[in-house]
């Protein structure tokens, strides 16, 4: 008889062993989203990290790709130009793009979890911040004008770009308070008696005064900066163009005397010892100007008055052989 092979007992566990569970950390939960915003303006950025599991906790934040001159609100830059923030620093974080930039900027974003002393990283998430152009008030630069009346004055206007990427340009520049019947050499005069000029127009501008008109006047200048068409990154609607602060330019008139009419009508005759109509007529070619008569080569003993037929003498003998006359006076015999 062969003997049977002896029967293997079942392994049982005791009960005092204990399983120790192994720890585990779960990369975190990365979000983003793409984001629009104003050149030069502070750009809210949509980012959300969350911890995969209950035990993590998110130990920092990566962001990549921002641009030299571009700026984070919050979080501290790295010399590599990387950011590191904490998940408190995603609230109200924004992107302040670098000066006068339209485009798009690529950023990406990344992070970490620990959990008992083990780390775990999420990769890169990419998103796009669209940066929309955005024209800028240009300034200027104006010199003080003066000149003759009834004669065209030089004007110096020089606007300047805010942004000189060569994005904009100079698209207009408005003056008004030019007097009524005062003209520019160069551009459009508008129905609300305003003048619009291009940059092309400032060269050798000039302003001529209302015909003997010797009163200064100011003159209101502004400038228009206007995004440049063809650029492939779009414009921020109603932001295609800006326009300066107002700047006063003074105007000084130096009042200049016209030369007058004179005209004898007929040749001056009569007899001895009596009143010889002289037959002047004396006229002013501007309006605001005065009218005085002088009279040389006069023999001694003479004397003149306002009418043939009487009346007071009138004039100065000035000694040398002339005689003049005031305005009153030569208003007065041409009465």
């Amino acid at each position: 008889m062969t003997p049977s092979a002896p029967e293997k007992a079942a392994s049982t566990a005791k009960a005092d062993d204990v399983v120790i569970p192994q720890a585990h950390v779960g990369a975190p939960n990365v979000v983003v989203s793409d984001v629009t915003g104003n050149e030069d303006d502070a750009i809210a950025l949509t980012i959300k990290v969350s911890a995969s599991d209950a035990g993590d906790s998110v130990s920092q934040i990566m962001i990549y790709g921002v641009p030299t001159g571009g700026i984070l609100n919050h979080g501290n830059q790295n010399a590599d130009g990387s950011w590191t923030l904490t998940t408190s620093d995603l609230n109200g974080l924004t992107l302040t793009p670098p000066h006068d930039f339209g485009g798009t900027i690529s950023l990406e974003v990344s992070a970490s979890a620990t959990d008992s002393g083990l780390s775990a990283s999420s990769g890169r998430m990419e998103f796009d911040v669209s940066v929309l152009r955005v024209a800028d008030a240009p300034s200027l630069t104006l010199n003080q004008a003066r000149g003759n009346e009834d004669a065209a004055i030089a004007l110096d206007i020089s606007p300047h770009l805010s942004d000189t990427d060569g994005s904009e340009s100079i698209s207009a520049v408005t003056i008004t308070g030019v007097p009524s019947g005062a003209t520019l050499n160069h551009g459009v005069h508008n129905a609300d008696g305003s003048w619009t000029l291009s940059s092309a127009d400032l060269a050798g501008l000039k302003i001529t005064p209302a015909t003997n008109d010797a009163h200064d006047f100011t003159l209101t200048v502004t400038a228009t900066s206007t995004e440049q068409a063809g650029d492939p990154n779009p414009i921020a609607v109603g932001r295609e163009s800006a326009t300066s602060a107002p700047v006063t330019l003074s105007v000084t008139v130096d009042a200049t005397a016209h030369t007058p009419a004179l005209v004898q009508t007929a040749p001056a005759s009569g007899n001895e010892d009596s009143r010889i109509n002289l037959n002047l007529t004396e006229a002013l070619t501007a309006s605001n100007e005065s009218l005085t008569l002088t009279v040389s080569g006069v023999p001694t003993g003479s004397h003149f008055y306002a009418s043939a037929i009487g009346g007071a003498a009138i004039g100065h003998d000035n000694g040398d052989g002339s005689w003049s006359f005031t305005s009153a006076e030569v208003a007065q015999a041409q009465g």
